[in-house]
């Protein structure tokens, strides 16, 4: 990939959209100041058949300790 030789990304610019468990990494490399993860979360619930919140609550921490 090429980037610009002005530095776009840092600290204060957060990754948005399609950030998961898989490419969490790469967001990191690149030196981002942080991630929102939206669908990878949503998608693992439902709200209307699920009542254990257990494994979405797993999973954000996975995220989160893969973040730091």
């Amino acid at each position: 990939m090429k980037w610009p030789k002005k530095k776009l990304i840092g600290r204060k610019v957060m990754a948005f959209g399609n950030v998961d468990a898989d490419n969490l990494p790469l967001v990191k490399s690149l030196g981002f100041g942080g991630a929102v993860i939206l669908g990878d979360l949503w998608n693992r619930f439902n709200m209307h058949t699920n009542r254990d919140y257990k494994d979405l609550i797993t999973h954000f921490r996975k995220l989160r300790r893969m973040a730091e």
